[in-house]
């Protein structure tokens, strides 16, 4: 009906390509007619889909996977990546395509600069949660303070996927510390930093040993590290890249 469109559909969907899919089935953008689509790492979009994206934006038409006739599209377009003024630079991205879809841009610092909004997020999430489960949980102050010890460089689907998971593997009402992944545990001391290091180079610090401890654990198998972190694998690999992580470093050195 006439319902304002941030109260019709939602949709989310995470930006990686599925080669050889031509069943013809109907894709987000036709799904979230009306609605609103949320693109997840839009920067790992191949460049043959973000021609695909850029016209079915301008036209607001899409065609189907295998042909067919043109569909109009209503949708709003809500995207997050911040690598896409990079990628342009580098020409791995349209510019085109970004100076679309940053018509309306807001900067939001990363879920580790922000103590007091991850504590409303967890009590938000976790109000949301136990109202679906049909039960009432808290993290104690030990568990809080390692999550805020915590670098979450999968920001907050990380954080959201932790709780669906600590709910589901814990009965308690009192979720402590020793509840938490060993991903979080581990890290929950903040690391030292030294006098010439600035509060960026520490955060970059832990979120890279957040990922070594994350491989370490999974024994290199970068899907279930992916997961671990609450990332994708395309997030994982450009991190991987940008600090110098290779999936040897996820072995034990060996002792001679």
């Amino acid at each position: 009906g006439c319902r304002p469109r941030r109260q019709r559909f939602r949709w989310r969907a995470e930006c990686v390509s599925r080669p050889g899919d031509r069943t013809g089935r109907p894709g987000k953008l036709e799904l979230a007619f009306g609605g609103l689509l949320y693109l997840e790492e839009v920067s790992v979009l191949p460049f043959e889909l973000q021609t695909g994206l850029l016209r079915a934006i301008e036209m607001k038409r899409i065609i189907r996977t295998g042909g067919g006739q043109p569909l109009p599209i209503d949708v709003r377009l809500i995207v997050t990546d911040a690598a896409l003024e990079r990628l342009v630079q580098e020409g791995r991205f349209r510019g085109d395509l970004a100076a679309r879809l940053s018509a309306f841009s807001v900067e939001i610092p990363p879920l580790r600069d922000r103590g007091d909004d991850l504590l409303l997020l967890i009590n938000h999430m976790l109000q949301l949660l136990g109202d679906r489960m049909g039960r009432q949980v808290v993290f104690a102050p030990d568990a809080l303070q390692a999550m805020r010890a915590y670098p979450w460089p999968g920001n907050v689907r990380e954080l959201e996927l932790l709780i669906e998971r600590v709910l589901h593997s814990s009965e308690k009402s009192v979720i402590a510390r020793e509840d938490l992944p060993p991903t979080i545990v581990h890290i929950a001391a903040p690391l030292g930093t030294p006098h010439h290091m600035n509060l960026d180079d520490s955060n970059k610090l832990s979120e890279r040993e957040a990922i070594l401890r994350a491989g370490h654990q999974t024994a290199g198998h970068l899907g279930r590290t992916a997961d671990l972190l609450g990332i994708s694998r395309a997030t994982l690999w450009r991190k991987m890249v940008r600090y110098g992580i290779t999936k040897a470093d996820f072995w034990p050195t060996p002792h001679l």
